[in-house]
């Protein structure tokens, strides 16, 4: 009987394992079948996304005239777009270059590139007479005949030239990886020559923004190299910075924005006027909130020569608290200037003077025109304001249609820099 049992079992496993054997022999073509319907369908689908984007983007010249600056298509934009684009996550990547960075450091470092059988370099062939967009210049501290100059490319990276003062200065690039990098602003340590920083992602135009970015560099060997502060990963907008003499200690800020980009909101949990009493370690929010409970952008940043700092804000991404002007003293308690409510203001631009830290003009757009709206200035450190606009005791040049300094081709909010 038990031997029975036992040849009986043994057929019953017998035709499980058989039966197993037929069904996976049978699932694997069906499994293939399955993946290759899968891979066509993703990939019929990612060809529909470029073709629509090509229809899209590709008009004729008089449509593309037709509309406003900023949505002109651009082929090379287009194409190197649709290169970076990830049809996984239908956006642009942009923090893999914190890793790709990282791998880049890794291999210059290794003992394989220290022994590398052959060189592999590579020489710029061109294009070498189109600038692209400069948001930041810094000459160089530690160069006593300032003839070293540092400028922040917006979707092109950090360069270098060690000779501004010639008419074809020659101009190096920190390192080939910035090239993905969007620099916008640059600032030095007062108290450290060689203490460098530069803030990336260009947070301009009144309605639209360009390149998101992955926060804040340092350099502590006058640039020489850099290192990212991983406390600023999410400030994708660094707008402007300062850093401050506070007693001997240095002290960092950064006026941080957030906006729409590639799909997604960017930054906007991050923004407002950021300090770090540590070098970029840490950092704290001491921007007051708008009347609406929503954080002050700050745009603009200067230093007077009695060391009071100076904000000028722009509309956030709430609609709030554009045209603003404010200063401190201490850099934690703010006084927000009375200009009053002079119309829809949207970006400030600062400039105290050299010569009298009291005297402060600031240059402010309109968001509706999208133009040069106001000139203010102050000669009592902000207590008082004189509003300039167009009209006949206006100082300022205006255009035959009585635009303060020219139309800026309607782009006040994306354009122009203000100096004294």
């Amino acid at each position: 009987m038990g031997i029975y049992m036992l040849i009986k079992n043994m057929k019953k496993i017998n035709y499980i394992i058989g039966f197993t054997i037929s069904f996976l022999v049978l699932y694997q073509p069906i499994e293939q079948d399955i993946r290759n319907f899968l891979n066509e369908k993703k990939r019929v689908e990612y060809e529909q996304f470029i073709n629509s984007f090509l229809q899209r983007d590709t008009l004729s010249f008089k449509e593309s005239k037709a509309l406003p600056k900023a949505l002109r298509p651009d082929l090379k934009g287009t194409h190197d777009y649709l290169m970076l684009h990830d049809p996984n996550t239908g956006t642009i990547p942009t923090e893999r270059i914190l890793d790709a960075l990282e791998i880049a450091e890794e291999k210059r470092t290794s003992w394989a590139y220290a022994n590398r059988m052959t060189e592999v370099n590579w020489s710029e062939r061109g294009p070498n007479t189109i600038g692209g967009r400069t948001r930041a210049l810094l000459i160089d501290p530690n160069d006593s005949t300032k003839k070293k100059l540092w400028a922040a490319g917006v979707s092109g990276g950090l360069w270098y030239t060690n000779d501004i003062t010639i008419s074809a200065p020659t101009w190096s690039e920190v390192d080939g990886t910035w090239g993905n990098l969007a620099v916008c602003s640059i600032s030095s340590d007062p108290n450290d020559a060689n203490i460098m920083y530069v803030g990336t992602g260009e947070r301009m135009g009144i309605f639209s923004t360009a390149s998101r970015g992955l926060g804040m560099w340092k350099s502590t060997d006058g640039g020489g190299s850099w290192t990212h502060l991983t406390s600023t990963e999410n400030f994708n907008y660094v707008t402007d910075i300062i850093v401050r003499n506070e007693s001997g200690s240095s002290v960092v800020y950064a006026g941080v924005g957030g906006h729409y980009y590639e799909g997604q909101w960017h930054g906007s949990a991050n923004t407002g006027l950021w300090r770090s009493t540590d070098g970029g370690s840490t950092w704290t929010q001491v921007m007051d909130m708008t009347a609406n409970n929503t954080p002050y952008e700050i745009m603009d940043l200067d230093l007077g020569s009695d060391n009071r700092i100076w904000a000028g804000s722009r509309t956030n991404v709430y609609g709030d608290g554009g045209g603003d002007i404010f200063y401190s003293d201490d850099g934690s308690t703010w006084t927000k200037a009375s200009l009053g409510v002079i119309g829809t203001m949207n970006r400030v631009i600062l400039s105290v003077a050299p010569s009298d830290p009291n005297t402060v003009y600031a240059m402010i757009a309109d968001s509706n025109s999208q133009k040069v709206g106001w000139i203010t200035k102050t000669t009592d450190g902000g207590a008082n304001w004189t509003i300039y606009t167009a009209g006949t005791t206006d100082p300022f040049p205006i255009d035959a249609n009585g635009n303060v300094l020219g139309d800026a081709n309607g782009q006040a909010g994306y354009d122009l820099i203000f100096w004294s």
